[in-house]
């Protein structure tokens, strides 16, 4: 069976992103998807970045929109209320005060910035010829370890995409990859597979085939996002991130409501 539903979808409610809620909603519905999860960028907290999310002033707005579509297309999909938070160490209580204010029915954690640098921004590409890719590399996971700790993420978002440009460390970090499986395992977190690492330099799904059987061997749970950022994305290269968790050992997938996981399905 192919994945049920889509559980990172953008709307132009960020900048970067394109499209309104309803457009995204027909586009799944054309796909044949049963639930849309709606997953705009939580306002940042932890740096003045500019164009990555929403403003505070939509927050709200975005919240009352994806609830009324819920209400109008009740009988023909499920729409669910979800967001996309940046981890900033230090900045947890700021981030808890966000996401605790709205009825959310996941929270998809993410790691966009390590010590202020912007790593998958266009801007940046440039500057990972200068770095020790292995040692980005290890700094990315711990802080995605760090993320789940939180208690604030039902799942990790693209959780290799620091391979966005395609920069890899000389040798697979499967140590540093096992510790945060083993964390994601004691603290109920799952991990996302993501398609649209297809569509940028890296040409690979998050995460790599390597890092999803380290998850599978440590029984995370997956559920599937596009990251669509226009409706013509949704659900986009599906089957492929089927036949990538059939691989890895995994037939199930889960869904949430009300930050919990209320059900799985089957993907064989």
């Amino acid at each position: 069976m192919k994945p049920l539903a889509d559980y990172h979808v953008h709307t132009g409610f960020c900048p970067h992103a394109v499209g309104q809620i309803r457009e995204y909603i027909t586009a799944a519905l054309e796909k044949g998807l049963r639930e849309v999860g709606f997953c705009d960028h939580l306002p940042l907290v932890g740096t003045a970045e500019k164009d990555y999310t929403m403003s505070r002033d939509d927050l709200s707005r975005y919240v009352d929109e994806v609830m009324a579509a819920r209400s109008e297309y009740r009988s023909e999909i499920v729409v669910t209320l979800g967001i996309e938070a940046d981890f900033f160490p230090g900045f947890e209580e700021k981030t808890r005060e966000l996401i605790h204010q709205y009825p959310f029915d996941f929270i998809c954690g993410s790691i966009h910035f390590i010590d202020g640098w912007a790593f998958d921004k266009n801007e940046a590409k440039s500057d990972w010829q200068a770095l020790d890719v292995e040692d980005i590399y290890a700094r990315y996971i711990a802080l995605l370890g760090d993320a789940a700790k939180t208690g604030f993420f039902d799942f990790l978002g693209h959780v290799d995409l620091v391979k966005k440009f395609g920069y890899r460390p000389q040798r697979f970090l499967a140590e540093e990859w096992r510790r945060l499986a083993l964390i994601l395992k004691q603290t109920g977190v799952a991990i996302e597979i993501n398609s649209s690492g297809l569509r940028k330099e890296a040409q690979e799904i998050y995460p790599s085939p390597a890092v999803l059987q380290i998850f599978h061997a440590h029984d995370v749970s997956i559920v599937f996002g596009s990251d669509a950022h226009a409706p013509d994305e949704v659900g986009m290269d599906f089957e492929a991130c089927r036949q990538l968790a059939l691989a890895a050992g995994y037939r199930e997938a889960i869904l949430f409501q009300k930050r919990q996981a209320v059900k799985t399905y089957c993907l064989s």
